[in-house]
């Protein structure tokens, strides 16, 4: 079973966010026994819930977000991923730094995708700003899936 990791900085809003986006889209295709998606922050706050405007732009696509617990980014959840997706350049370069050993599978979400921009960080923005990274989260997910497919 493939092993995904999505890193975000507190593990509240993007991060979460992707998981569970990327969690309903593999359930939607039928890849539920292939893939195993985890999410994580650099800097988490341990158990911190998802903040209230990803749980609201969660629910616009029938995603409960309300048991999300932080997780804080460990040498263990590196070594058993088999894939890293960040938000930012930024959180892939300092992954990469702390554990060059598994660089190789540390990527940018967006340049996984062959797209070229960071993920913006909504917290603390407005609701309209986490319903817009959804959205790109939620197209970048489906370009995941479909290299994924294609590897």
């Amino acid at each position: 079973m493939k092993k995904i990791l999505f890193v975000c900085t507190g593990n509240t809003c993007r991060s979460p966010m992707a998981k569970a986006l990327f969690e309903k889209t593999i359930r939607d295709n039928g890849y539920n026994n292939e893939l195993q998606v985890f999410s994580a922050g650099i800097y988490a706050g341990r158990n911190e819930p998802a903040s209230d405007e990803a749980i609201l732009a969660m629910r616009e696509y029938d995603i409960d977000l309300t048991q999300h617990k932080a997780t804080v980014l460990t040498n263990q959840l590196v070594r058993k991923s088999h894939l890293i997706l960040t938000m930012t350049g930024q959180q892939a370069q300092f992954i990469k730094e702390q554990f060059p050993q598994y660089a190789h599978g540390i990527y940018t979400l967006s340049g996984y995708t062959s797209d070229v921009h960071d993920v913006v960080d909504p917290f603390g923005r407005g609701i309209n700003l986490y319903r817009e990274t959804a959205r790109q989260l939620d197209g970048l997910i489906k370009k995941v899936l479909n290299r994924l497919q294609a590897e």
